[in-house]
């Protein structure tokens, strides 16, 4: 599959990503498993986050569940530069003008602008949260009216807000944690900044 034909940006990210994990090779290996499967096609518009659930379910049935996560926190990790260069509103979050806010306002304005566009290309509602000064979450809610799970997206936010935050402030240390409820129809990412010790 060539992935430059993928119509969709943010699924031309996610394999641009998984190019960087895995390599071309691999990478071309693993598409045309589902191109054969008929879970994507490059020559039509496909679902983002159906096509993260059906990378997710073939990572885990070729390795397992825990190392799928794991996968995805790399693929992450590993979308950030295709991002910025994709959505100039990201790029523009790391020009001196937004560095020179005070933490708590620069991150609660960056995590918006990231939250914004991530929620529209998913086509998943995520609520950005200030909790106190520099802890913060981004609420990932379920879909009523179609069934959704979230085996793995979070996992690949979790990677993708690892990585954005040290690109923001690589001054700073960073702990992030997932806050799932099986009895909620949200899962929670919870992000607090810390000074380097």
């Amino acid at each position: 599959m060539d992935i430059d034909k993928i119509s969709r940006p943010f699924s031309r990210i996610i394999c641009l990503s998984l190019t960087e994990v895995f390599g071309n090779s691999e990478t071309q290996e693993i598409l045309s498993c589902l191109n054969r499967n008929n879970e994507i096609d490059a020559k039509k518009e496909f679902n983002t986050y159906l096509f993260i659930n059906s990378l997710g379910d073939w990572f885990a049935k070729k390795f397992d569940h825990l190392t799928a996560k794991g996968i995805w926190i790399r693929i992450g990790r590993a979308s950030l530069n295709h991002i910025r260069r994709e959505y100039p509103k990201i790029l523009d979050l790391g020009m001196i003008k937004n560095r020179l806010k005070p933490i708590s306002s620069r991150f609660k304005f960056s995590l918006s602008i990231l939250c914004k566009v991530i929620s529209e290309e998913l086509c998943v509602e995520i609520r950005p949260r200030e909790i106190i000064s520099r802890e913060f979450q981004w609420e990932i809610y379920k879909s009523t009216s179609i069934y959704q799970t979230f085996d793995y997206l979070p996992y690949y936010l979790f990677g993708l807000l690892e990585e954005f935050c040290n690109w923001l402030d690589s001054r700073k240390d960073y702990r992030l944690a997932i806050l799932e409820d099986e009895r909620s129809n949200k899962v929670a990412i919870q992000l607090q900044i810390m000074d380097l010790d």
